[in-house]
């Protein structure tokens, strides 16, 4: 009987009442539209940035970042906030310590490679002084520049993209939200 029903199975598969119902669709069908080729995604290409206006320190919101060494106070401005076209999130943040010296910068954030880029830095005449040729570069996860990664994985990122449109990276920094991020890679 196995026998049998071994030998009937390629018959009843090619019968044309399944033909008729579209059961083979996509799986025995010939056709040239089922045999489409994978066409890899373009390459990534970087949008061209434009800098934002100066940061305002009235405006800017503060953020918690861990760090071990607490004589700086870190924020971001919130209308320096972009995601890009090309899914790199871009902001203005400012480093203050606790004797007054204040650090100004414009940077990008690649979710996905996990990497960062300085574009421009700002100065006492509060304007900004763009870089000459800004590299991505991979961000730390520690030293001087740990806010860095604590952007990238508490703020900005999650699962290699951004975390959101605009209102939602700021509502994240605002209120951020007590959860553990290293389960999510």
């Amino acid at each position: 009987m196995k026998r049998l029903l071994f030998l009937l199975l390629p018959l009843l598969l090619s019968s044309p009442a399944l033909h008729a119902r579209g059961v083979d669709r996509g799986v025995l069908d010939d056709s040239p539209q089922d045999n489409r080729q994978f066409t890899p995604p373009p390459p990534w290409r970087e949008e061209q940035t434009t800098l934002p206006r100066y940061p305002v320190q009235g405006e800017m919101l503060p953020l918690a970042v861990d760090t071990a060494n607490r004589s700086f106070s870190f924020f971001i401005d919130p209308k320096s906030i972009s995601v890009g076209s090309d899914q790199v999130v871009r902001y203005a943040i400012a480093i203050e310590s606790k004797s007054g010296g204040r650090n100004i910068f414009y940077e990008g954030m690649r979710c996905s490679t996990r990497e960062y880029k300085l574009y421009a830095t700002g100065g006492g005449d509060k304007r900004w002084h763009p870089l000459g040729n800004p590299q991505w570069r991979p961000i730390p996860s520690g030293g001087v520049t740990r806010y860095r990664a604590d952007l990238f994985r508490f703020y900005l990122c999650v699962r290699g993209r951004p975390m959101g449109n605009v209102a939602a990276i700021i509502d994240n920094i605002k209120f951020p939200k007590n959860i553990d991020r290293d389960s999510l890679y």
